[in-house]
């Protein structure tokens, strides 16, 4: 943490000035780890992340304000702070788990997407789309998914349907 600098970034990576220049009011930053974690230590992967978005937001506290309601948003634009809020990109950082998508809304998650880059045992990613694929399919959406949908729902949590397969 001590060597990470936002002030100036690499052309493909956020950092403070281009979100100035931007006038950024408000920005979702999208935790994400690779397929190969889920079932092992995707969450502990995610958790991380969340952690490191915190220490951010702290060292940087002149620039970013966290939120996670509407009002907060608010209330950090009108302090020209950026409003920061926790993203989830894939489904697979829940491990199947209602305690852990409760517990990352807790921690200032307020968007899922239900599928990245592979499938979770009840959604299916859009590359099952393509003609040939080899992906194993759960048919679209399973019950459970519909049920991590409704708890999403209930929490205020937006559900994020990009890579999602057609029928998912």
């Amino acid at each position: 943490m001590t060597q990470y600098h936002m002030e100036n970034g690499a052309p493909s990576h956020t950092d403070i000035t281009r979100l100035r220049q931007g006038q950024v009011g408000g920005q979702f930053w999208s935790i994400y780890t690779d397929c190969e974690h889920q079932g092992k230590d995707a969450t502990i992967s995610f958790l991380e992340q969340i952690d490191l978005m915190n220490r951010i937001i702290a060292k940087y506290s002149d620039v970013f304000q966290m939120a996670t309601t509407a009002e907060e948003v608010r209330q950090a634009f009108s302090v020209k702070r950026i409003a920061s809020l926790f993203g989830v990109e894939g489904g697979q950082a829940i491990e199947s788990s209602f305690s852990i998508l409760r517990l990352f809304y807790q921690l200032g998650v307020r968007y899922m997407s239900l599928t990245h880059n592979c499938n979770t045992p009840w959604a299916d990613q859009s590359q099952v789309d393509e003609v040939n694929s080899k992906l194993i399919k759960n048919n679209g959406l399973t019950e459970f998914g519909k049920k991590i949908i409704i708890e999403m729902n209930r929490l205020g949590m937006l559900v994020d349907l990009s890579h999602v397969s057609k029928q998912t």
